[in-house]
């Protein structure tokens, strides 16, 4: 072997050292002669104890320029040290593995005739294209990726090489790094004639980062040793560009049935570093379940609980058909808050095959909820499997038929029949890291939505119960949650949730609002105790009803598609989402810039609405406008901007086009940069002030200025509060006891709310995003403006 030397850099947001990272270092110790790890910012004692355990030496550091500055640091101080050994080794814990022996790797390195100055496991190939403001050239250079990369003697002793990391500019980003560290480590050695290769030929795989995009390949192909763990974890769109987006999933399993490396391994850092609805995604973590044959049995060393709730007496039948699909598998739990319908199950149960039976009267509040969290959760720590469900109806809903449509389709994901209940505990059995199963999000009818985001109600209570509970896992705006709270477990999963001691006390009393209690956040609380026991939670669904699914799933694709790529003129989603990353950056007036995606893409379909009422009542905005006002005044303009004459349109064509954007005035009153200072969402819908003035403000005072609108608030607040929807007196007192612990005793619900409502997040009403509001206009706390007034005299009128 030869006489090399590795420096690992590693690096976590917690400071926790996984298990991944030990047996990563204890391979490189077979091929090396001594590993210094560098640890950027914060390492928890137990870690440290860890890496001591199995390097040579641990330097802490604080976390300053990612990889290149731990190298750099290594280097600069260190420059004496390194000329000792034959090969340099650079690494860190941004991968998985080794998956095959390193002995090899380094036996093939040598072995080739043409030997590399340096080399790494992979190389990128040349592309066109600017990563940050940083790079040096106008192209993505080939180079070799440095979370693995070997330089001989040769290169170490050079000044270049000395020279790249002794100047190496400060780095902030993960871009900055890759462009002045990664691009230019390569570019340079290279054009001081350092020849340079890697491990994988890069003449036989695809001309693209093929450690991310295509790992199945690598590993399968060209006994790659590493998985990055980005393959996991990287921004779906990019897999989703390429190809069917299976590749992660097909590398997990590759690895897991094909290598001797422990899958464990890498779910336990994922589990611990990522979000749920991440992991669902990128690792096709979905379960379609044969219904009609299964060729494996049950482990029968295994228990099993199903858990039925049921309020109503006449839906007992139905929901005991799909549950007799678990008879001689599982205990069943007949749970209810009403006599009438027990005594209906106890007749219907007269004849089963259940193992055993037991009917529970439960208090009638928490809804199904405290079926299995209060009454039956002391049963729990006998049972390894959990299935519970319960009936469903909706009297408020006028159409019946699809309310039923959303039981039955919880009750097909659960309990469709019995050899898809064995099947879907097989599928518990052959995957260790399998929690919770849930149905997929509905979508269909009234229960569509685009994405199952939490609304800030349910967020503030699942923060809350996330704290209590002290999950520590990502907080995740995507829960891959039970909708209608039917789901399958592994006990172990959320077993933390099941030991709490819930008492009747923690839950709301009847009736309950429709959204934002703590029972909508104890619906979506699951894949959060499940992750943080070490388990995932995935979509469960039956052969038969996948075929609806998926055609609503096209029907939904096809009907966006025709509308979004019309409106924003693009043919494919990635075009459209790089056309989207495109739009300019948004700014309100207070000087934020907005360049989040989803919001520059709210403003530009609200832009498409009003531009589509401008021209639905064009004659009647030229006509509003065709009389000199206090806002318009075409002399005016004709006289200030005597180019306009020449520009072959009339006053009010010029203005509209352009003249607003180069802020031109539109009478001797009104200035246009005073008008979209006080209006902060002209700007944002990137529409001029008299068309804006004309659909939101015509009806009403010329200028809404903040100290206007507070004024109108001093005088008229309480009536417009009294007769605004987005107010609920019953609602915000619940909310403000919640929050404060009591109600003052002069509270009042209005007067109170008009006073303190710009100065906390306590929700006006159930449906009222009151944080989403602030964030929008965030200058209402500044004026002391009650959000909801504003957003009688403002908000409405722009589509919030």
């Amino acid at each position: 072997m030869k006489n090399r030397m590795a420096v690992y850099c590693f690096y976590d947001k917690g400071g926790v050292v996984d298990d991944y990272v030990i047996y990563f270092l204890r391979a490189l110790r077979k091929t090396v002669s001594r590993i210094c790890c560098v640890a950027n910012g914060l390492i928890t004692e137990s870690g440290r104890k860890a890496l001591k355990s199995c390097t040579d030496e641990l330097l802490e550091r604080e976390n300053d320029g990612l990889d290149a500055g731990a190298y750099s640091f290594f280097i600069k101080n260190r420059a004496d040290e390194i000329r000792q050994y034959d090969e340099l080794v650079f690494c860190n814990n941004s991968f998985f593995g080794p998956l095959y022996p390193l002995e090899k790797v380094f036996s093939e390195m040598d072995s080739r005739p043409e030997k590399p100055d340096f080399w790494g496991m992979s190389i990128h190939p040349r592309s066109e294209g600017v990563i940050d403001k940083s790079q040096k050239l106008s192209y993505i250079n080939e180079h070799v990726q440095s979370y693995f990369i070997v330089f001989t003697r040769k290169v170490t002793e050079s000044s270049v090489f000395l020279d790249f990391f002794r100047n190496l500019p400060k780095i902030t980003t993960f871009y900055e790094a890759v462009c002045l560290f990664e691009l230019q480590l390569t570019y340079v050695l290279s054009q001081a004639g350092f020849s340079f290769s890697s491990f994988v030929d890069k003449n036989s795989i695809p001309k693209t980062n093929c450690s991310i995009l295509y790992p199945d390949l690598l590993i399968r192909e060209k006994k790659f040793p590493f998985i990055k763990r980005k393959v996991f974890i990287e921004d779906y769109s990019v897999f989703f560009s390429v190809g069917r987006g299976q590749n992660s999933r097909k590398c997990l399993d590759y690895v897991k049935n094909n290598t001797e490396y422990d899958v464990r391994l890498i779910w336990q850092h994922i589990l611990r570093t990522q979000k749920m609805s991440v992991l669902r995604q990128n690792l096709n973590l979905n379960y379609i379940l044969d219904s009609s044959v299964s060729a494996k049995t049950v482990n029968p060393a295994r228990r099993i609980a199903l858990v039925c709730y049921v309020y109503y007496p006449e839906n007992v039948a139905e929901l005991l058909s799909y549950a007799r699909n678990a008879e001689g598998l599982a205990d069943l739990y007949f749970v209810s808050s009403r006599d009438d319908t027990l005594d209906a199950a106890r007749k219907s149960l007269v004849v089963s095959s259940f193992s055993r039976v037991e009917f529970i009267r439960k208090i009638n509040k928490g809804r199904d909820l405290s079926a299995y969290l209060i009454d039956c959760a002391p049963l729990f720590g006998s049972y390894d499997y959990l299935c519970f469900v319960h009936d469903k109806k909706s009297p408020h809903q006028d159409n019946q038929q699809v309310t039923h449509d959303f039981f039955t389709m919880c009750m097909e994901s659960m309990l469709c029949s019995r050899a898809y209940v064995i099947n879907l505990l097989n599928a518990f059995e052959s995957h260790p890291e399998f929690g919770v199963a849930v149905m997929p999000p509905l979508n269909f009818g009234p229960f569509y939505t685009s994405e199952y985001a939490l609304n800030p109600g349910n967020r503030d209570h699942l923060v809350e119960i996330i704290r209590e509970l002290n999950l520590d896992v990502p907080f995740d705006e995507k829960p891959v949650a039970p909708y209608g709270d039917m789901f399958w477990c592994r006990t172990a999963a959320l077993s933390k949730l099941f030991t709490r001691k819930w008492t009747y006390d923690d839950l709301p009393d009847e009736p309950v609002p429709a959204d934002s209690t703590i029972l909508h956040a104890l619906e979506r609380i699951h894949p959060f105790v499940a992750q943080a026991s070490g388990y995932y939670s995935a979509w469960v669904h039956p052969d038969f009803a996948a075929s609806a699914y998926l055609n609503n799933l096209y029907y939904i694709d096809m009907t966006l598609n025709d509308n979004l790529f019309r409106i924003f003129g693009h043919v494919n989603l990635p075009q459209l989402v790089k056309g989207l990353q495109k739009i300019p950056p948004l700014e309100d007036n207070s000087g934020v810039i907005r360049t989040g995606i989803m919001t520059r893409l709210i403003y530009r379909y609200r832009h498409h609405v009003l531009r589509r009422q401008i021209r639905q009542r064009e004659n009647e905005f030229i006509e509003f406008y065709s009389k000199k006002t206090e806002l318009w005044d075409a002399e005016y303009y004709l006289k200030v901007y005597p180019d306009v004459a020449s520009a072959g349109f009339s006053a009010l064509e010029h203005y509209v086009r352009n003249g607003w954007k180069e802020n031109r005035n539109t009478s001797k009153k009104c200035s246009t940069r005073n008008y979209m200072r006080i209006n902060p969402d002209c700007r944002l819908l990137n529409v001029c002030p008299l068309e804006h003035y004309f659909i939101t403000s015509k009806s009403r005072v010329i200028f809404w200025s903040y100290e206007d609108i507070r004024a109108y608030s001093v005088k008229h607040g309480l009536e417009i509060l009294r007769n605004s929807a987005a107010f609920s007196p019953e609602f915000y007192r619940k909310s403000y006891e919640k929050k404060h612990g009591s109600v003052p005793d002069d509270f009042e619900p209005y007067s109170y709310y008009l006073k303190f409502g710009a100065l906390e997040t306590v929700k006006p009403s159930a449906h009222f995003r009151v944080h989403t509001y602030f964030d929008m206009f965030p200058d209402l706390r500044q004026y002391g403006i009650c959000p909801v007034v504003h957003y009688e005299l403002i908000g409405k009128y722009i589509g919030i």
